[in-house]
């Protein structure tokens, strides 16, 4: 599928509703800058709370699974863009170099789990 043509669409999708697009690196993140970018670390929270407070509009998670809570219409949309990886070196050394993969796929499908749980019913 053609990668510009998806993010024109949630582009399109993001003018009705809130959506989120979790990416796992700002490698990634580039290519969604038509849609969003991701906001600065010290402007992360009021970005966020922004976010929440808008009917509409696109928020780019980078290398985050947890701790945000998007109930009801604060997150209608969730796209994630690429496996969420550790980014710690033991859990690389564990996967490239000890090849502990279904190690590596439990975590990943733990952190697929998180990502759709940030959306909520209220």
């Amino acid at each position: 599928s053609d990668p510009g043509k998806f993010s024109e669409f949630v582009g399109k999708l993001a003018g009705r509703y809130n959506v989120v697009i979790a990416v796992p690196s700002y490698a990634r993140a580039d290519s969604w800058k038509k849609v969003t970018r991701p906001p600065k670390t010290s402007e992360f929270t009021t970005a966020l709370n922004a976010f929440r407070k808008g009917k509409n509009g696109a928020f780019l998670l980078v290398g985050r699974v947890d701790g945000i809570d998007l109930p009801g219409s604060e997150c209608r949309i969730m796209v994630i863009d690429g496996i969420p990886r550790g980014t710690n070196l033991l859990e690389r050394y564990q996967y490239n170099e000890l090849e502990m993969i279904n190690f590596f796929v439990g975590r990943n499908a733990n952190r697929i789990t998180q990502l759709f749980g940030r959306i909520k019913q209220r």
